[in-house]
């Protein structure tokens, strides 16, 4: 029985481990590019966070402000 490991890569030929290396390289460039745009959508969600609890802390302020 053999031992099963889902990292090992089985080939029987070089040309299919050629193609699979091509395939995972392709597949790494994808999940590159997928970090890099949700790292900037984080980017961007943060400063529209920050923006809305500065303009929510300032109403609040004036509303204090307003009442006394």
């Amino acid at each position: 029985m053999a031992n099963y490991n889902s990292n090992v890569i089985i080939s029987e030929t070089i040309d299919q481990l050629k193609q699979q290396i091509k395939q995972l390289k392709r597949t790494e460039d994808i999940l590159r590019q997928d970090n890099k745009a949700l790292m900037n959508d984080n980017t961007r969600l943060r400063k529209e966070k920050d923006i809305w609890m500065k303009k929510s802390h300032e109403n609040l302020r004036l509303s204090f402000n307003k009442g006394g």
